[in-house]
């Protein structure tokens, strides 16, 4: 999955905060931005901020599933409603 603009800013975020905490070097943040800049994938931007520490679990990447679950089968998909429906009636 792609990271919208704001995953991005958000890295960059935590990024300029750890610059200024003195976490990362002038050269440091420029990688590292430039990195967020053009990832295209969540791993890529979870791998900018693996060995600093974030604040808490809003902080974290990807604040959604990495991998999309598979389709739903069986009782808990829609589908079952529409076969139903589709049930001549007795």
């Amino acid at each position: 999955m792609v990271p919208s603009v704001a995953d991005r800013e958000r890295v960059t975020v935590i990024l300029r905060e750890s610059f200024i905490a003195g976490r990362l070097t002038g050269d440091e943040l420029a990688e590292r931005t430039e990195a967020a800049s053009v990832a295209g994938d969540f791993r890529d931007l979870i791998a900018l901020l693996a060995d600093l520490p974030v604040r808490g679990p809003f902080d974290r990447l990807p604040a959604h599933r990495v991998t999309p679950r598979p389709p739903v089968h069986g009782w808990r998909s829609w589908q079952w409603l529409a076969r139903v429906l589709a049930r001549p009636h007795l």
